[in-house]
């Protein structure tokens, strides 16, 4: 047995009694979904947008590999004006 979305939300508001075949087919469909892998592994969930703390990690980030590469830059360039 299949309980419609709508007996479902009746059920929910009141409405409506859903008996024991109902409860227990309910029961069932929460069951299974309880069960089921929503996240595959190796992903996560991410925010829709991202958190201020992102937002910083991800500048800080961006601002310490940018200084790292003018560093390398400028001994690459003093290298090769030993040359």
């Amino acid at each position: 047995m299949r309980i419609t979305d709508k007996a479902l939300n009746e059920a929910i508001d009141g409405k409506r009694e859903l008996g024991d075949i109902g409860l227990r087919s309910a029961l069932k469909e929460l069951r299974k979904l309880r069960d089921s892998r929503l996240i595959p592994d190796g992903y996560a969930l991410v925010p829709v947008e991202p958190t201020e703390n992102m937002v910083i990690a991800g500048l800080e980030s961006k601002s310490s590999a940018s200084n790292s590469n003018d560093g390398e830059e400028a001994s690459h360039r003093t290298k090769s004006d030993d040359y």
